[in-house]
């Protein structure tokens, strides 16, 4: 009798045993799912779309790329300022003739630029202080031979057309001036001097201008011969 009393309680304490074990087991693992899907939910956010985000993923992408602020303000387009080498004169602004030379220089020589965009920018300035201002340049015989000393050492039709219809323009305020330092400038090619007096004659209004001075110059030239056979005549008496 006292044996199988010996064997219940040995068999209940192994069965007690061996219940702790399977709850402490059970325990372990409610335990270890807790905290897997506290990590799976920290890790997974939404996004403003409402689509499910990687924490570890989106937060490298910040700090790569920035924040989703941050990166908005870099798909905002910034306004774009005119180019310093290329800022067209407005109506309204007046400069010394010294600075208005320095910036029609500065646009003639920018017709040359490698791009389409940078030669429009450049001929739309040029176009705009020759028509804007050109009447109250000084000098306008020194600037024309400068262009003119350009012209020689390029070769782009359309930088070279620019700059020529530019000095025409300038002749309707200037047309003494202009016409004088075409005749004085020598030319290095009668290409060169085909394309000048072209572009003088082709400007509506101009080309009676132009002919009035040429005819100036010549009846100039020719009293001077005069004068100067006179005075040699004198001088051999």
């Amino acid at each position: 009798m006292a044996d199988r009393d010996e064997e219940r309680t040995i068999s209940s304490q192994r069965r007690w045993r061996h219940l702790s074990r399977k709850k402490i087991a059970a325990e372990n693992q409610v335990e270890s799912e807790e905290v897997k899907l506290q990590e799976d939910t920290e890790k997974v956010e939404l996004d403003p779309t409402g689509t499910k985000k990687e924490a570890s993923e989106s937060q490298g992408k910040w700090e790569e790329e920035g924040s989703p602020e941050e990166q908005e303000e870099e798909r905002t387009p910034t306004p774009s300022l005119p180019s310093s080498s290329h800022m067209t004169m407005t109506p309204g602004e007046q400069l010394p003739s010294a600075q208005l030379q320095a910036v029609l220089m500065r646009a003639v020589k920018g017709l040359t630029t490698p791009t389409l965009e940078q030669f429009q920018a450049a001929e739309e300035e040029l176009r705009t202080i020759v028509s804007l201002h050109g009447d109250k340049m000084e000098r306008v015989g020194d600037i024309v031979g400068r262009i003119l000393t350009w012209l020689d050492n390029v070769c782009d039709p359309r930088a070279r057309k620019a700059a020529l219809r530019a000095t025409a323009l300038l002749a309707h305020s200037h047309p003494q001036d202009v016409v004088l330092s075409c005749v004085a400038h020598t030319l290095s090619s009668d290409r060169c001097a085909i394309e000048l007096w072209k572009a003088l004659g082709e400007e509506p209004q101009l080309p009676r201008e132009v002919l009035q001075q040429l005819l100036d110059k010549l009846q100039q030239r020719r009293r001077e011969e005069k004068s100067g056979n006179v005075s040699l005549a004198v001088s051999e008496i």
